[in-house]
């Protein structure tokens, strides 16, 4: 099943079209680390899809990613948390 999952993949994967800026637009630096807030898994809402800006998840991988329609992977957090 995932080597059909990567064959279908690899199809689909030639059809895309990748486009190149010349001039980036202008971002903001990324905050320091020092200054962003821990958040654990208990305290993110799973059902929305929601950025947590200013905070930092620190977690285990336990299942590395893999290809599908979208990318899947299972992390457990400081409080053994697991979620996928």
């Amino acid at each position: 099943m995932f080597i059909q999952m990567q064959e279908s993949y690899s199809e689909k994967k030639k059809s895309l079209v990748f486009n190149t800026v010349k001039n980036l637009p202008n971002i903001p630096k990324p905050p320091r680390l020092i200054s962003l807030k821990e958040i654990t898994l208990k305290e993110m809402d799973a059902t929305e899809d929601k950025v947590y800006d200013g905070y930092v998840l620190e977690a285990r991988i336990l299942e590395w990613s893999y290809l599908m329609e979208g990318i899947a992977t299972i992390i457990e957090d400081k409080n053994g948390d697991v979620e996928r």
